[in-house]
């Protein structure tokens, strides 16, 4: 009997809630053994180092950033794109090491003719990546589709070796990544620093107040390492693996494995080197407000569905196994552009709620520049964004139920909460209950002090309005785009949770 957990994590709306980082963060922080996606080319998946360091996938499973995940598997309800999958590989092979993609030999193919297909007929908002029309040949049986045990693996690799085997190339790629591997390890002497402030702090030190306002100001305290971060360790392997890219040649070429179902039942019996006790991540595809059968108004939706029990059923999992489900969410939804190559085609409202401007979301927040950070991962279009519909947000957790959810882009309820993570949380809460009792305390520091506070409060009232209402426990609030940039609700306890009176004005 399999004893191990699966963790499912979710998009509650119609795309774009960030789940690519908090898939990296539990891949980087929990014992998962195995991650397992069912993606298709239409969508991207984002994670980002505090280093600023992106890797972003559209097959690849994003737990390639934790290398204590031994198994990347791509499951039988995936739709690959091929070049894209090896141009990833490719690109992130120093993350990837010396492990194998694992691919279920009943993934479908996308071919250019696929693609074609929905240039020429598809009128809804696609985003013309050949996905539903893969799908298609795969449901017709009728010989004009490829599976992936069809496909040529062999030589897509080979050519994309020939094709990027310059070492001039190789060697600016590793030297680059070697930077990156120091900032790594260069960041934990800035979080013991930070750290050893807010314990002067805890102690009544009031002359570390300003040093730790700077720190929280500086952008370079966003590398704060949180409890979600690598250890040292890891942070070595991952170094080696860069340092040995020159002789990852004959590995490459012979990195993809097709599987077939025995792989999966091995995990789950115990059999062929598992031992039934391992943990299995899952990433779904786009979002439960997309699903073509449950989500927004039919045909402004995607071709499958987007749910945790379809998820399970496209990865071959069995659903009365253990698991545990996180749907994330953002404060205002969003759709993708009705810009498109081929002309203006909607897209799609959202059950009734108002459609917003990002210009909208900076007043009401007081967030800058929005609209460099919302454009879509695969066709580069900027956003469309609308008010939190509940009545959506209703269903999507009546019907699928969700052990926990999750707030992403939190600083779009108030910006002065952004790159605020648990570390900081505390020593922003500590430096708030001694403010009478520093006499170095500035007024432009107590003026800082009382607008970041009061941007925790105004998030911390928005999540317990949502769990109040709709009855489950908001676990994590994500505060920006970085890894460490997020608060874990369960570490706030009564004293740090505390809130403004009403008539509370920032900087009085």
């Amino acid at each position: 009997m399999f004893k191990g957990t699966a963790y499912i994590i979710y998009d509650g709306q119609a795309g774009s809630c960030g789940k690519g980082k908090f898939v990296g963060l539990f891949a980087r922080k929990s014992p998962i053994n195995i991650s397992i996606n069912n993606n298709s080319p239409n969508a991207g998946h984002t994670f980002v180092f505090n280093s600023g360091k992106q890797v972003v996938t559209t097959h690849l499973p994003i737990a390639v950033v934790s290398p204590r995940v031994k198994y990347l598997v791509i499951g039988a309800g995936a739709i690959i794109n091929p070049k894209t999958l090896v141009d990833e590989i490719w690109k992130y092979r120093n993350l990837i090491g010396n492990r194998k993609i694992y691919i279920h030999k009943n993934a479908a193919i996308v071919l250019p003719k696929h693609r074609e297909t929905e240039l020429a007929r598809l009128r809804h908002g696609s985003t013309f990546k050949g996905t539903a029309a893969a799908l298609c040949d795969k449901i017709m049986r009728n010989g004009d589709g490829v599976l992936a045990k069809d496909f040529n693996w062999t030589n897509e690799l080979e050519m994309a070796w020939e094709n990027f085997n310059d070492n001039k190339t190789v060697e600016n790629f590793l030297n680059k990544n070697d930077k990156i591997v120091e900032n790594f390890l260069n960041n934990n002497e800035t979080a013991n620093n930070f750290l050893n402030k807010n314990n002067k702090i805890e102690n009544g030190n009031a002359s570390d107040f300003n040093s730790v306002n700077s720190d929280i100001n500086k952008n370079s305290i966003n590398n704060t390492h949180s409890n979600f971060n690598i250890d040292k360790g890891n942070l070595d392997n991952e170094k080696n693996n860069l340092d040995n890219g020159n002789s990852l040649n004959s590995d490459f070429k012979n990195c993809i494995q097709i599987i077939d179902d025995s792989f999966i039942g091995s995990v789950l019996l115990g059999k062929n080197g598992f031992t039934g006790k391992e943990n299995i991540l899952i990433e779904t595809s786009q979002g439960f407000d997309l699903d073509i059968n449950h989500g927004l108004d039919y045909p402004y939706v995607t071709s499958r569905q987007c749910s945790p029990a379809q998820a399970l059923a496209d990865c071959g999992i069995p659903h009365n196994i253990k698991t545990k489900t996180y749907m994330i969410f953002r404060p205002y939804p969003i759709r993708i552009s009705n810009d498109t190559e081929i002309g203006n085609i909607y897209s799609g409202d959202y059950n009734g709620s108002p459609e917003i401007s990002w210009e909208n979301v900076e007043a009401e927040s007081l967030c800058r520049n929005i609209k460099k950070n919302e454009m879509t991962t695969v066709t580069k279009q900027l956003r469309r964004v609308f008010e939190l519909n509940k009545e959506r947000f209703r269903t999507a957790i009546a019907l699928t139920n969700p052990d926990y959810i999750i707030l992403n882009f939190s600083q779009y309820v108030n910006y002065n909460i952004a790159g605020i993570d648990n570390k900081k949380f505390k020593a922003i809460d500590q430096m708030w209950r001694n403010r009478k009792l520093c006499a170095e305390m500035s007024d432009e520091l107590y003026a800082t002090l009382a607008e970041k506070y009061y941007g925790i409060n105004l998030v911390n009232l928005f999540c317990d309005e949502i769990e109040e209402e709709f009855g489950k426990k908001i676990l994590f609030v994500g505060t920006g785009a970085e890894e460490s940039c997020f608060i874990d609700r369960n570490k706030q306890n009564n004293t740090e949770k505390r809130y403004f009176h009403d008539n509370f004005v920032p900087g009085l």
